[in-house]
């Protein structure tokens, strides 16, 4: 029976009202990517369906919890992967994957007219304004010498981490000055972004800002920034930004409806070590069942992998999402551009890197190697969550895992077998299908030196272990490390014999000798930590 006219015009409002609320929710609802086979976009299917097998080996001999892994070239998703986990929409913490979420929230203030990247930051948050650089320790408790900063820090300064603030978990006097009387309401239950960033802008700095890079808590600001400037708290400014782009699951904790998806964190090594669950802790306080007081802008965060993709391909796509712009083109720039030209050879956290530096988020990859070609930019997640977007290679892929041990396995398997299933590229990694190929313990360990675990953050906080190399030293001494059950042992051997540890990995195509350089290896895992 038709409506009466009268009728259909009193319900016009109801119906109006619905199509606008279907227009916002119907983009998040929707989970399907465009999609397309690997062969149509110069991939082969076959080393694809390697890496799940990877994946899954991984998992079986307790390296990793599981992962789920997207792939996408030009724009289309073309792989997708769980193992392990019961799901494919798992939740995942995503620690400093944070990051590149705040810095998009931040460009969104400066598309507005609201900010400009050159903005002393002491115009948005007054304590900052006699910020001062540390210069000297003094022996006697709460004293340093300190100097007045030579530049004001400005908002370019914290997101590339050229600030001069720091972490609270390298061995420097304002490192310490942290974790003595930062790291407390870091991890508080109670404390609100406001009283956070004013008990930081108390501490000195450790070099005057623009000088040197050291990763650090500058995202952290960043998030206050974006709360002062755009008048909203920031997890509600951030959903302007993750609601049109459909990232439903995104945000700073989860549910009870949805408690049953987030990913357990452990620590897991291998089977020669047991794989246990980790201490639900998190900075804020948070054990992300219940909203926190304290959102940071630098981690904290939880999200799956489809709602992650759905970020990364924003960004591919110049800040275009679904046929409308949500960011312009000239910021979304931002996120691919070196930020630090001046700072080559880039070093961050006193280590030299002639290959990388920091655009506005993740790092970038100024030169091509044998791991990455020129232009990739990569973040990192503490609990070995990773992206990897490529526009030379037209490539976006990221691993969703959640661990508290390192080096990254999974994320390391995807990014091999990914780069090495392009038809259109020349192949650099000829190990990339041997990588778990030997399917025993022995194999996995030794697999392109791959599997050696750095274990500092067995603890509850990855602030407990200062000295990783002595860290390193007790796990090889017992064995955790190296190659089965007499590893201490052989490493001694290794040792005296020039520091070479020199395995063999046995494939199909014959028997490959792959040469580890112990000392190198646990420097770039180091960094990996830092950076992550």
């Amino acid at each position: 029976m038709p409506i009466p006219l009268r009728r259909r015009l009193l319900l016009m409002p109801y119906f109006l009202l619905t199509a606008c609320w279907l227009s916002v929710l119907l983009p998040t609802l929707a989970v399907a990517f465009g999609t397309a086979t690997p062969e149509s976009m110069n991939m082969d299917s076959a080393v694809l369906n390697d890496l799940t097998v990877a994946l899954q080996n991984l998992t079986d001999h307790h390296f990793i919890p599981g992962a789920t892994v997207m792939v996408a070239r030009r724009g289309k998703l073309v792989y997708q992967a769980t193992v392990g986990y019961p799901r494919d929409d798992m939740i995942f913490r995503i620690y400093s994957m944070t990051k590149p979420i705040t810095t998009a929230a931040v460009l969104l203030l400066v598309q507005a007219g609201k900010l400009k990247l050159d903005d002393p930051i002491c115009q948005h948050i007054p304590a900052f304004a006699n910020a001062r650089v540390i210069t000297g320790a003094n022996p006697l408790p709460n004293f340093f010498k300190s100097v007045p900063a030579r530049f004001p820090i400005t908002v370019h300064h914290l997101l590339t981490h050229t600030a001069g603030l720091v972490y609270g978990y390298s061995n420097t006097t304002v490192d310490a000055l942290y974790r003595r009387d930062l790291l407390p309401t870091w991890f508080s239950k109670d404390a609100t972004l406001e009283q956070f960033v004013a008990r930081l802008a108390r501490h000195p700095l450790l070099f005057h800002p623009g000088t040197h890079c050291w990763y650090s808590g500058s995202y952290d600001v960043l998030g206050y920034i974006v709360e002062v400037v755009s008048g909203m708290p920031f997890d509600e400014f951030l959903r302007t930004l993750l609601l049109p782009l459909g990232m439903v699951d995104t945000g700073f904790w989860v549910p009870p409806e949805k408690a049953h998806r987030l990913a357990d964190l452990m620590f897991m090594n291998g089977t020669s070590t047991p794989s246990v669950k980790a201490p639900e802790w998190g900075f804020a306080g948070n054990n992300y069942k219940a909203n926190p007081t304290l959102k940071l802008g630098g981690s904290g965060m939880v999200s799956t992998a489809q709602d992650y993709m759905r970020f990364l391909l924003f960004l591919y796509n110049g800040g275009m999402h679904e046929g409308r712009r949500i960011l312009r083109a000239d910021l979304v720039e931002r996120f691919f551009q070196n930020a630090l030209p001046a700072l080559h050879p880039f070093e961050a956290n006193g280590v030299q890197h002639k290959n990388l530096s920091f655009t506005y988020g993740p790092q970038l990859q100024l030169i091509e190697t044998e791991a990455s070609p020129k232009g990739e930019i990569v973040e990192g997640g503490l609990a070995n969550t990773n992206m990897v977007v490529s526009r030379e290679r037209e490539l976006v892929f990221l691993t969703m895992t959640n661990k508290f041990t390192f080096p990254n396995l999974a994320a390391r398997a995807t990014r091999e077998h990914v780069y090495s299933s392009q038809k259109d590229f020349p192949p650099k990694h000829g190990a990339a299908e041997s990588v778990l190929e030997d399917p025993s313990e022995n194999g996995l360990r030794t697999a392109g030196g791959l599997l050696r675990a750095l274990p500092f953050l067995r603890n509850e906080s990855p602030f407990a272990a200062q000295n990783q190399e002595a860290a390193w030293e007790r796990e090889r001494r017992r064995g955790l490390v190296g190659g089965g059950s007499g590893a201490g042992e052989a490493g001694e051997r290794d040792e005296e014999a020039g520091g070479e540890d020199k395995d063999k990995v046995e494939g199909e195509d014959g028997t490959v000798d792959v040469s580890v350089n112990t000392e190198k290896e646990l420097r770039e895992w180091e960094i990996e930590a830092r950076l992550d």
